[in-house]
């Protein structure tokens, strides 16, 4: 087992070292990113592709460049919404869900009742209803193609069907970290990190696993040697900040694969709608759809769970908490500089003040 002092699986209060990652990160600080895309790391990753049937060329390595982008914007209940935008898609699918859920007053319903579980369950079937017909679940595309999904998504003639659905209550027919950060400055940020859940295979001599992202049937749907040349790979990553109009602020993500834009839409609408503190956000039970079926956590009234079931033909009860649901962890300053947070037990989460 790589790292480990005997070979075998670490074990509490074991020490894990990667000597050869470290003298990675000491070279790239001192010859900087062209260490890896015209240099040295570049070309044992580009020999280890030639020799295992890959295709990464350094052609690729040095055509690729560092795009920043503007955060997607959309306003909830008054509420600014900054998140991740195109080519990744979970930002675009949230404020799709945000944008259905805007026409639904189930506030004073109160949280688990049968309005707010029935609600939630139909959006987020039609959101991934949505995505497929709107053709996120690939590439979207390095340039046009990012306004053009977008578009397509936020299209008012088919937001308006989308809505006439979600009103209509109809049955509805797949290791990443986040960490958030605040300061007495009034700076927040949010930031998501994968590696997919890694392919198992370490560059030699590094100490670097390569990701699996094209092994991802949720992001690489069609499969291995498919991917379109010039298109950026999509994400469910969707590090998200929140803006209230009395200056409050909130980041937040999630890890969880598919699930990060379920579990992030229904922690905004937990601290939006429901007022909750940022751990009684992240505590809160969830819930998921996948195509027929439905995937809710222990702990909803019986009435809400039964409300949210109508939606969907196929309900599968968690007895208690698990990771499957995402990891969601959020860091609160308000409008006179108190913070708070909540770190996700479902994912060993942590709130620091320091």
């Amino acid at each position: 087992l790589y790292g480990s002092p005997d070979g075998q699986v670490v074990k509490e209060g074991q020490m894990l070292g990667n000597p050869e990652f470290a003298d990675v990160l000491e070279a790239l600080a001192r010859e900087g990113d062209d260490l890896f895309y015209k240099g040295e790391l570049g070309r044992r990753l580009v020999a280890d592709c030639r020799d295992h049937g890959g295709q990464v060329t350094m052609d690729d390595l040095a055509a690729y460049r560092a795009v920043q982008r503007q955060p997607l914007e959309h306003h909830y209940r008054g509420t600014r919404v900054l998140t991740n935008p195109p080519p990744s898609s979970g930002g675009l699918l949230i404020a799709f869900g945000l944008q259905l859920l805007e026409a639904e007053d189930f506030g004073a319903s109160g949280w688990g009742s049968a309005q707010h579980l029935g609600a939630l369950a139909a959006t987020l079937g039609l959101t991934a209803k949505a995505r497929i017909e709107a053709h996120l679940t690939g590439n979207l595309g390095e340039q046009g193609g990012d306004d053009d999904a977008a578009a397509r998504l936020f299209d008012p003639t088919g937001l308006q069907r989308y809505r006439r659905e979600l009103l209509g209550r109809p049955a509805a027919n797949s290791g990443t970290t986040h960490l958030n950060v605040a300061d007495a400055e009034g700076n927040i940020a949010a930031m998501t990190l994968s590696n997919g859940q890694g392919c198992g295979y370490i560059l030699p001599g590094t100490g670097i696993m390569m990701n699996n992202f094209l092994g991802e049937e949720d992001l690489n749907p069609q499969g291995f040697h498919r991917w379109e040349p010039g298109c950026r790979i999509t994400s469910m990553m969707a590090p998200t900040v929140l803006l209230w109009p009395d200056g409050s602020s909130a980041a937040l993500g999630s890890g969880g694969s598919n699930r990060i834009r379920t579990a992030i839409l229904q922690a905004i609408v937990n601290l939006i709608d429901f007022g909750m503190t940022p751990q009684e956000a992240t505590n809160a039970p969830r819930i998921h759809t996948t195509g027929p079926l439905l995937d809710i956590e222990t702990g909803y009234p019986e009435a809400g769970a039964a409300a949210a079931a109508a939606q969907c033909p196929d309900r599968l009860d968690w007895p208690e908490p698990n990771l499957y649901f995402g990891g969601v962890h959020v860091v609160t300053r308000s409008s006179d500089g108190v913070m708070d947070g909540g770190g996700d037990p479902r994912r060993g989460g942590v709130f620091l003040l320091v």
